[in-house]
C-alpha cells in the first residue's frame, strides 16, 4: 500500500466566520507532519485526503480541507470556528457567526461558530499528538505569523520557493527520502531562515519515525502471539491498514508472511545447488530383480563382517584381567568397591543376629 505520489493537496477558501476587524491580533501558525496515516478507505470518501497526511478535528485547519494536514508540507492554522448549537451559546451569541436559516423552523436548530484562535488550535493538536505517544505533529516557528498569501503566491511565495527546492520532482514515498530532500534542499531566500525551518522539520520527522516504530513493534508482537495461536488451533493476526502504510514509509521488513519467506529461502537454496544429472532410463523387471539380489548379497556380507568384528571384540575383552574386591568378613569376591561395602554391611548384620 504505497503513498500516492500523483495526488496533490487541494486548496480551499477559508470560511469567513467572523468580522475581519476582529482578527488583527490573531497570529497565524504553521504545523508539519511527515507521515501518511490516513486509511485508504477514508481517502476514497474525501478527495482532499488523497494526498496523504493526517486528519484531525482542529477547526483552524482549512486551507487543505477541514482538519487536514498534508504529508511533508507546512499547513496553516488560522482563525476557525467550533460549531455549537445557538441555544447553548448564551452570551457568546454576540461573538458567534450564525449564518442564515433556511426557514423559521430551522432557526432553533442553527449552530453558532465560536472563535478558535490559531494558538488554541495548536494546543489542541499538540494534546492530540501527545495522547498518541508523541506522533510528530508540531509547530514550525520559523513561519510563525506568515500569511497564506505570503507563503503561496503564484509560485513566488516563501513556501512556493521552498517546496519547489524540496519536492520539485514529486513527493518521495519514504520517510528517509523525505528527510534527504529537506536536508539537502538549496534555498536562498532572505524572507525566511531556512536553516531553522529545516531543523524543525527534521526534528518532527525523527519524532514521527520513533512513534511509527513503536506502533509497528506492537503489531509485530501481536503477530507472534497470533501465529502461536494459529498453530494451536486458535486465531491469527494481520497488519492494520495504517501499519502497512507505515512499514512501507519506514522501509521495514514485514513479519506476517513466514510461509512466503520460507518458500523464498528454499527456492534460493535450490538455485544454488549444482545441476542434477539427467534421470536414468526406466529399469525392466529382470534388471530390478538383479539389482535387489545384488543389494541383498551386499547386506549379508556387511552383517557377516559386523558379527565377526563383534566376536573379535568380545574375545579381546575376555583376555583382560578383571579386578575383584574381597569381603573382609567372609572372603567373598565382589565385582566393585560399592558391592564389597554393601556385602560387608550384610555380613556385620548377620553376625549381630547370631
Amino acid at each position: 500500500m504505497s503513498v500516492g505520489l500523483e495526488h496533490k493537496p487541494e486548496v480551499f477558501e477559508s470560511v469567513n466566520y467572523f468580522d475581519k476587524r476582529r482578527l488583527t491580533n490573531a497570529a497565524k501558525r504553521w504545523i508539519f507532519f511527515a507521515l501518511d496515516v490516513i486509511d485508504p478507505e477514508r481517502k476514497s470518501q474525501l478527495t482532499w485526503l488523497r494526498a496523504g497526511g493526517e486528519e484531525s478535528a482542529c477547526p483552524c485547519l482549512q486551507k487543505y480541507g477541514r482538519g487536514f494536514i498534508p504529508r511533508g508540507l507546512p499547513a496553516l492554522l488560522e482563525m476557525g470556528g467550533e460549531p455549537i448549537p445557538m441555544r447553548h451559546l448564551g452570551d457568546l451569541q454576540s461573538v458567534a457567526w450564525q449564518g442564515l436559516p433556511e426557514s423559521e423552523h430551522a432557526t432553533r436548530h442553527n449552530f453558532g461558530y465560536v472563535p478558535v484562535y490559531p494558538g488554541d488550535g495548536l494546543r489542541l493538536l499538540q494534546k492530540y499528538s501527545t495522547n498518541e505517544g508523541g506522533k510528530g505533529i508540531g509547530e514550525l516557528t520559523a513561519l510563525q505569523g506568515t500569511e497564506w498569501d505570503e507563503a503561496h503566491n503564484g509560485g513566488e511565495g516563501i513556501l512556493d520557493v521552498i517546496e519547489l527546492a524540496q519536492f520539485g520532482d514529486g513527493m518521495p514515498p519514504t520517510l528517509r527520502e523525505l528527510e534527504d530532500r529537506i536536508r539537502h534542499a538549496k534555498v536562498n531566500d532572505s524572507r525566511i531562515d531556512y536553516g531553522k525551518l529545516r531543523d524543525e522539520e527534521l526534528h518532527l520527522c525523527e519524532m514521527s519515525r520513533n512513534w511509527a516504530k513503536r506502533k509497528i513493534s506492537i503489531e509485530h508482537g501481536l503477530l507472534k502471539i497470533g501465529h502461536v495461536g494459529e498453530w494451536q488451533g486458535g486465531w491469527s493476526y494481520s497488519y492494520s491498514p495504517v501499519v502497512e502504510m507505515l512499514i512501507e514509509q519506514l522501509e521495514l521488513k514485514r513479519q506476517d508472511q513466514p510461509i512466503q519467506e520460507m518458500a523464498t529461502m528454499v527456492s534460493q537454496i535450490l538455485a544454488n545447488q549444482p545441476a542434477q544429472p539427467a534421470p536414468v532410463a526406466t529399469l525392466s523387471a529382470a534388471d530390478m530383480e538383479l539389482f535387489n539380489r545384488s543389494m541383498d548379497e551386499r547386506l549379508a556380507k556387511a552383517q557377516e563382517a559386523n558379527l565377526k568384528r563383534i566376536a573379535e571384540l568380545e574375545a579381546q575383552l575376555a583376555d583382560v584381567p578383571r579386578e575383584t574386591f574381597t569381603c573382609d568378613g567372609c572372603g567373598r569376591e565382589c565385582a566393585s568397591m560399592a558391592g564389597k561395602a554393601a556385602h560387608e554391611r550384610h555380613c556385620e548384620a548377620m553376625k549381630l543376629e547370631e
